[in-house]
């Protein structure tokens, strides 16, 4: 018995099978890639600003790098974006339904966040080379949650969504990996990174040796996540492409 549970997953009964399951499969894992890659890149800027700070040296070459961080992520973001578009295609209407606006929330908001990536920083003064005000700082980590919030609801509804269809995803548990932690994480890497310079500026000692100590563990439980992310999508994706037999199926092949 426990082999023929094994070969079949009983729970793809409740479900209708997609009608380009392939074509969701790697739409889902592109966006999910590419969206894991405009996170980290723009982890660069305030990992090398902390590399500065511990070693007490000029935050410069981190404002140097900021501004590559935003476009390169700008771009992998426009990419996740496309992406999106294919994973619920015009094919798909039961699933475009049952993810309803959430659909727009990840596919438009990957657009937005792009868009603020790539223009608030210069907008309000932040150029390469110079190491920005606090309200600068403020105001564009602020933005950056903001603008990742959406994106994030839609991608944790698709997810939630085609889980159902991966018996390894279901009955991970521990293995699979929430958004919701991963907004948190970034969340914690934003807010701290931007107090560093602001702490060592006002000389608070022990504030900014916390602030440096929780913003490299934000920044670890972060790429560890994302990480997380790419790996359960890739088993949702499999599972898609190659769903396992119906019990009917086996008993007819036999």
């Amino acid at each position: 018995m426990a082999s023929i549970v094994t070969a079949v997953d009983p729970k793809l009964r409740e479900l209708v099978r997609l009608a380009s399951p392939a074509r969701t499969a790697s739409a889902l894992v592109a966006t999910t890639l590419f969206l894991s890659l405009a996170v980290l890149v723009q982890l660069v800027a305030p990992a090398w600003s902390m590399l500065a700070e511990l070693r007490e040296q000029s935050p410069v070459r981190a404002a140097q790098l900021a501004p590559m961080g935003w476009w390169s992520a700008a771009v992998l973001l426009v990419l996740a974006s496309l992406a999106s578009f294919a994973i619920a295609p015009r094919s798909e209407a039961l699933l475009r339904a049952e993810w309803g606006r959430r659909r727009q929330a990840l596919e438009y908001g990957l657009l937005l966040w792009a868009l603020a990536t790539a223009l608030l920083p210069p907008a309000l003064g932040w150029r390469p080379g110079a190491v920005p005000s606090w309200f600068v700082m403020i105001v564009t980590t602020a933005w950056q949650l903001l603008s990742a919030l959406a994106p994030l609801w839609g991608m944790r509804a698709i997810v939630a969504f085609l889980g159902r269809r991966c018996q390894r995803w279901r009955e991970a548990r521990q293995g699979r990996q929430s958004v919701d932690s991963l907004l948190a994480a970034a969340a914690g890497v934003l807010v701290f990174s931007t107090a560093v310079p602001i702490l060592a500026d006002q000389r608070l000692e022990f504030l900014l040796m916390l602030a440096k100590f929780l913003a490299v563990a934000c920044g670890a439980i972060l790429a560890f996540g994302l990480a997380y992310l790419v790996m359960n999508n890739w088993w949702i994706a499999r599972s898609l492409v190659r769903p396992p037999a119906l019990l009917g199926e086996m008993v007819d092949s036999a």
